[in-house]
């Protein structure tokens, strides 16, 4: 069975090229791509059975325009003001906005949107914690055609979420448009656009060659393959 949740494409207008941060100095942007935790997603599916051959790579340059599977999520992540004339050292949220995307070569990327300190206002340097690697892993998972369940009480990808006051103003998912804040102010859940619509099926009947070919890698692996559907 498929699982609800939020599908759709982000609102790329309100969202420039999302940032890489360098290894050392922080750099400020209203989203990030976090390719340093490419090995951890890796090592999430590995260990959940999924054969080399079919583990993903992940997608510096891809867009919402170029994905075949959209889905909208958060996280938990602590942030840092490096407003050097701000007296708020940082805080900690989790309903960070996360949008993850399948390309059509089954690469993958996960755009993180970063938030505002409630004292200046200035963005914030964001530090994503252990839950970008579930929400990752288990909605490429998911994707793949395993059946996933998440534990009881828990959200995706069976990591536990918080919650407490969210500020429109202060995310930038918000203003992009892909906040789940903004679909629990609606009562309802976000709209597919028509591209997303065209794909649901997947999300309900697996693709038949992908599949194949991920019973061919099982095979060539020595496994038996992934959990039936």
């Amino acid at each position: 069975m498929p699982s609800k949740g939020k599908k759709g494409k982000a609102k790329s207008g309100s969202v420039s090229q999302p940032a890489v941060p360098p290894p050392t100095a922080p750099i400020l942007s209203t989203a990030y791509l976090f390719p340093g935790f490419h090995d951890d997603v890796l090592k999430a599916l590995s260990d959940d059975g999924v054969p080399d051959l079919a583990l993903p790579e992940f997608n510096l340059v891809g867009t919402e325009d170029d994905a075949t599977h959209i889905y909208n999520s958060t996280i938990q992540a602590d942030f840092q003001c490096i407003n050097p004339s701000c007296k708020k050292t940082g805080w900690a949220s989790g309903v960070v906005s996360i949008t993850i995307r399948r390309f059509p070569d089954k690469s993958y990327n996960a755009v993180v949107y970063n938030q505002r300190c409630k004292r200046c206002e200035q963005l914030g340097f964001m530090i994503p914690n252990g839950t970008y690697t579930a929400r990752v892993s288990y909605r490429l998972k998911k994707w793949m055609g395993w059946r996933m369940d998440p534990p009881p009480y828990h959200g995706e990808g069976g990591v536990r979420t918080t919650r407490g006051p969210h500020e429109e103003k202060l995310c930038e998912g918000c203003k992009a448009g892909v906040c789940e804040n903004l679909e629990a102010k609606a009562g309802k859940l976000q709209g597919e656009t028509e591209g997303a619509r065209r794909l649901a099926t997947l999300e309900r009947e697996p693709d038949i060659a992908e599949l194949e070919a991920l019973m061919m890698a099982f095979a060539l692996a020595g496994r038996a393959g992934p959990p039936p559907l």
